[in-house]
């Protein structure tokens, strides 16, 4: 989805195609603490957190895909995918 998302963004004009690789990083830093924050819930609270994974992932093609909402938001529509990809694993 992050290559759709960032294809999306530069053929419509919102993001410079040399700032895809770093927009992806940032994805990725995304995942990672995504990844971290689930698991000291999961420490925490057991494994009913990771339930709320799917309602996160749902979440993301409407902000990512959105043509009214601005660049920035689709950017952070990205990272929470990213983030919430990851942090079930």
């Amino acid at each position: 989805m992050a290559g759709g998302a960032s294809y999306r963004l530069v053929d419509q004009g919102l993001l410079d195609a040399a700032l895809v690789p770093v927009v992806y990083a940032g994805a990725m830093l995304a995942a990672a603490i995504g990844a971290l924050i689930v698991g000291a819930l999961h420490d925490r609270f057991g494994p009913r957190v990771v339930l709320t994974v799917p309602v996160l992932v749902a979440a993301v093609p409407p902000l990512a895909f959105a043509a009214t909402l601005p660049a920035v938001l689709q950017v952070v529509a990205v990272a929470l995918m990213r983030a919430s990809s990851r942090s079930h694993r």
